[in-house]
Formats: structure tokens, C-alpha cells, sequence
């Protein structure tokens, strides 16, 4: 997860001078940004707002309006929703925080060490009473580490080795590459770092891409997992290079998306079409190998609120529907019924969701013929309670049969469980 932080105008005083604060913006890696602001006086710190396309709320512990932070000088101390402490550390003259240490829910924590041109050098897990359970040490094979900058020259290397605690080293070799360009059928100037090898004693990753297409970047080609399967990816590319799908692109939003993800076969080597994925604006069709068609609907957002089984390409043998939460900002993203239906749209099941402010499911509701012995709905609850860590103290359902669990001090490790 990456920080950054910037000053930004909200207004004016008396004396015509700006006012500003500070704005501290926090991505993660599945797309979710949350912003926290600075107060007008200075004295606090609070959640702005938050940016999750397609985002999805199952529980308190992954819903980042209960993200909380404080600033101590030149560091930020963020808590996260599902316990973790991360402290992220400024250095002068950039933007960026870095994280620095992570304090994990179990007491277990994780520190960071950096070098020259802040590249990263060590990371070391440890108990909460300090004993190091892991160690990596991170050795770049090149005098000073290549800054991200639009000129890399070709001679630079980000190649680099990880020497585990347990005598383990694992070497990762990058290519550089110039981007061809459309207009003049020259390369650009700047070169671009790509993973090619991941070796690890006896074990050899390649990662292969596709290189020298107009106005693209290297995709994933092939990839080779340490068993030695390999799977590979094909994409819409711009002009007549979809000859399979009858597709010409012209600058069309389907440019580099992927159209279909292959293997090889055992025997003789030969790559296969596992799946064959086609895009239509707020649905996703997908073929299998048997030509087995699922469809994903989005109609209203990123988030999927229908997926359709078929055998075949046109026989719907059922499907599945999502509905959530969109009307309140504070519940975003929840996910409050589930449906199962068969090929005429009659529901077949369904699972209802309630939760608290905080996103803890409180009530779990499911109806339909659960047993097949009951032609007419049958409905099966469950309730659940939480300390105030967010962590399940009880699940109870409709017939008195109760769960209660307890964890060890300020952690989530189990203690106790009762029936």
C-alpha cells in the first residue's frame, strides 16, 4: 500500500492569504483510495472520503471507513479496519511516505528497511516479543538503483537478489525495452524495466510478453509456474490482429483487454484455448473450452450484479444475482441479498445480509426449499456479535445452537471456542 500526501487550497483569511491543509491519500491493490484531510486548525485528522470502484463490503475488517490515522512529525500512523497498524515514514523533499513498520492483528510485527534512492533492502517479521521469524535481505546488482524516470538509460539494471533467513536466495532478471510507436514506426526514448526470470535453486520462472506491437506495452505471453505448468494470455490489439474473433480496433476501449487465456496441452506442447473472453460495455461473455458460455453483467458500475451459467452457448441453466447497497454512501459497497434462480428467472434460493454502521454482518438469512423435502420456502437464520475489534464472539441461529469464541488480549489468535 502506498501514501502520498499534498497541500491543497480550501480558502482565504482576512489578510487575503491562502489557507491550506494537508491531504493524505492511501491505495491498496485491489483500486481502493481513501483520503484523509487535515483540519482547518490544524489539530486533527479525519476520513475525507473514499474511492472503491467495485469495492466490495463483507465484513467491518475490509471496509475502510473505520480506517482511522494520526500524524507524529515526519511520520503517519494509519489503523486499518481489519486491526494492523501501519506507520509510514516522509523524507525530505518527496511527496510519498514509505512504509516503515506494520504492527500486525496476531502482535506480530513487520519493519522495512530502505537504502539509497529509498529502494528497499530488508524485511524482517518478528513476534511480538521480538524473535525474528523471517528475514529477507534484498541485493541490487547495479551501482545505484534506476529512479522511475522517462529516460532510463538501457545500460541501467533492476535486477536484483533475495537472501532469505533460511540460506534461500532468489534471483529476479529484468529486460529493457522501448515502446514502438504508431505514428512514425520509431521507439521511444525511454526505456521500460520488465520481469523475464525468477530462479530459485533448481527452479527456473521465464515470463514471456508480446513485444513490438504499435502503441503497447509488453503484455503477459507466457508464464511458468515453479511446477513447470505454464499459462498464457492473448489481447485485442489494435488493426486487423484479431482475425479469431472478427474484431478490427481502431482505437477501440477493448485495445490490450484480454481476449483469451490458453495452456498447453501434455502430450505434444501445443498451446490450447482454455477460455475466450469477449466485452460488451457493461457485460463480460466468457466461452470455456467446451464452448461453455458464462456471462457477467454490470449493468450500473463495476461491481457484478448477475452471472448467467448456460450449457453451451444458449441453453441458461441458471443463474446468480448480487444486489447491494447503493443508496447510502455510509454502506456502499454492501452486499445485502444474494439470489439463486433458475433458467425462467424464479428464485430458487436467496441469502439476505444485515450489518451494523461498522459493516459487521449481524443476520444471515437464507430462504428457499433448503432441504428439496419442502415444495413451499423454508428460512434458516443466523445471528452473530462481535467485540469491539470486529472479531466474532457469537453465532447463534434460530434453534438455540450457539458458537461463542474469545481470542488472546488485544489480538485475533483464538482462544477459546464453545458449542
Amino acid at each position: 500500500l502506498k501514501a502520498s500526501t499534498r497541500r491543497e487550497k480550501i480558502g482565504t483569511d482576512r489578510q487575503n492569504r491562502d489557507i491550506t491543509v494537508s491531504k493524505y491519500s492511501f491505495y491498496d491493490s485491489d483500486g481502493a483510495l481513501f483520503k484523509f484531510s487535515e483540519t482547518i486548525d490544524g489539530r486533527g485528522i479525519v476520513l475525507e472520503d473514499i474511492l472503491r470502484p467495485a469495492h466490495i463490503i463483507t465484513s467491518a475488517q475490509n471496509n475502510y471507513l473505520n480506517a482511522t490515522m494520526k500524524k507524529e512529525g515526519i511520520y503517519l500512523c494509519v489503523t486499518f479496519p481489519d486491526g494492523t497498524i501501519k506507520n509510514y515514514k516522509s523524507v525530505k523533499g518527496q511527496s510519498e511516505y514509505f512504509l516503515n513498520h506494520e504492527v500486525l492483528k496476531n502482535g506480530n510485527t513487520i519493519g522495512y528497511d530502505y537504502g539509497d534512492n529509498l529502494q528497499l533492502t530488508q524485511i524482517v517479521l518478528k513476534t511480538c516479543r521480538g524473535h525474528i521469524l523471517s528475514e529477507i535481505n534484498i541485493v541490487n546488482k547495479c551501482a545505484k538503483w534506476v529512479n522511475n524516470q522517462t529516460h532510463n538509460h538501457k545500460s541501467q539494471k533492476y535486477d536484483f537478489e533475495v537472501k532469505t533467513s533460511n540460506n534461500k536466495n532468489v534471483y529476479y532478471d529484468f529486460f529493457n525495452y522501448q515502446i514502438l510507436t504508431k505514428s512514425s514506426g520509431k521507439r521511444e526514448k525511454g526505456y521500460l524495466f520488465y520481469l523475464s526470470d525468477v530462479k530459485l535453486k533448481n527452479q527456473h520462472q521465464q515470463i514471456r510478453y508480446h513485444l513490438d506491437t504499435k502503441n503497447t506495452n509488453p503484455l503477459l505471453k507466457e508464464f511458468e509456474l515453479p511446477d513447470g505448468r505454464k499459462i498464457g494470455a492473448e489481447y485485442y490489439f489494435l488493426g486487423d490482429k484479431n482475425p479469431e474473433v472478427g474484431i478490427k480496433l481502431e482505437g477501440d476501449w477493448l485495445f490490450e483487454k484480454v481476449s483469451a487465456l490458453k495452456a498447453p496441452l501434455q502430450e505434444n506442447g501445443d498451446w490450447i484455448i482454455n477460455y475466450r473472453l469477449y466485452y460488451y460495455g457493461s457485460s463480460t461473455k466468457v466461452l470455456d473450452y467446451y464452448k461453455n458460455k458464462t456471462e457477467y453483467l454490470y449493468p450500473s458500475g463495476w461491481r457484478i450484479q448477475e452471472i448467467k451459467k448456460y450449457q453451451g452457448e444458449y441453453n441458461l441453466k441458471y443463474s446468480e444475482k448480487y444486489i447491494w447497497e447503493e443508496n447510502n454512501s455510509n454502506e456502499e459497497g454492501f452486499l445485502k441479498e444474494k439470489l439463486i434462480c433458475n433458467a425462467n428467472g424464479k428464485v430458487l434460493s436467496a441469502k439476505k445480509f444485515e450489518y451494523d454502521t461498522k459493516g459487521n454482518l449481524l443476520k444471515e438469512t437464507l430462504v428457499g426449499n433448503l432441504t428439496g423435502e419442502n415444495p413451499n420456502n423454508e428460512t434458516f437464520v443466523k445471528n452473530y456479535k462481535y467485540n469491539r475489534d470486529n472479531l466474532v464472539i457469537s453465532q447463534k441461529d434460530q434453534n438455540g445452537f450457539e458458537i461463542q469464541t474469545s481470542y488472546i488480549g488485544n489480538t485475533n489468535l483464538l482462544k477459546s471456542k464453545f458449542k
